[in-house]
Parts: C-alpha cells; structure tokens; sequence
C-alpha cells in the first residue's frame, strides 16, 4: 500500500481532531460534494477543513489533474475547486474541461490576479490565494 503525503497530513489531523473532540471532522455535512485539486499540501488541508467547517463533502484532496481525473469517475461531485497552476504537473485546464463538459460548476484558485489566455482552460471564476473562508463561501453558494 502506498502512503502518501496526503494521507500522513489527514492522519495527523483526524488524529488531533478527534483527541480535542472535534464533531466538525467526525461528522462531516452533506450539503455539496466538492472536488478539491491542490498540490499544496497545506493549501489543500485549509481548504478540506474548510469546507467541512462549511458543511461539505470532501473529494480529493487531488495534486495532479491525473488524480483529479480518476476521482471524478468513480465520485460524483457537484462543484469543485481547482488549484490553476499544479507545479511541474501542469495546469488544471484537462479537469476544467471535463467538469464543463458535464455542467458541474467550479472555480480556479491561484496565486496569480490572472490566468494565462493561452492555456485553453474555459471561463470561470477565479479566487486569489490564499482565499478567505468569506470568498470561499461565497463562490460555494454561486456553484449550488
């Protein structure tokens, strides 16, 4: 079985959540399913506990469009939030387009106040980094 980073960070975390008590982690709201591409660590662990502070469903946490891709066969979502830039994995953009295909709303997440018009990704909204628990809200309600 292969351990990886995501899976030490979230051990740790659902560790300390559960010796302080915390009910946020062990019962996790079902108001959206929401796939998460990341691949920030850390980043990525902010968002997931932020969004199950909000009442949502986590899927991923992913760090390539790769991963993002074989999650979405086999869990549907309702609207996901791509990190724009994924290192030397590339760009979200073939995540992007699949999710457009399939009218499933998502927004892109970067570091950057804009996005490079030649990458082909399509149209959406675009949150700056590091994105408050207001901005994130508030683009949740715009994808239900």
């Amino acid at each position: 079985m292969l351990v990886t980073q995501w899976d030490c960070i979230r051990f740790h975390r659902n560790a300390v959540s559960l010796r302080n008590g915390d009910a946020a982690t062990t019962a996790r709201g079902t108001d959206m399913r929401v796939l998460v591409v990341e691949d920030e660590p850390l980043l990525a662990m902010m968002l997931e506990e932020s969004l199950i502070d909000l009442g949502h469903q986590v899927v991923g946490p992913a760090a390539s469009a790769e991963h993002a891709l074989r999650l979405l066969t086999n869990n549907p979502v309702e609207a996901a939030l791509l990190d724009f830039s994924l290192g030397s994995d590339g760009n979200s953009v073939p995540v992007a387009l699949q999710l457009r295909d399939a009218g499933i709303p998502f927004c892109y997440l970067s570091g950057h106040a804009t996005l490079d018009a030649g990458t082909g990704a399509p149209d959406a909204p675009l949150l700056s980094k590091p994105v408050s628990m207001a901005a994130l809200e508030d683009a949740l309600a715009r994808m239900a």
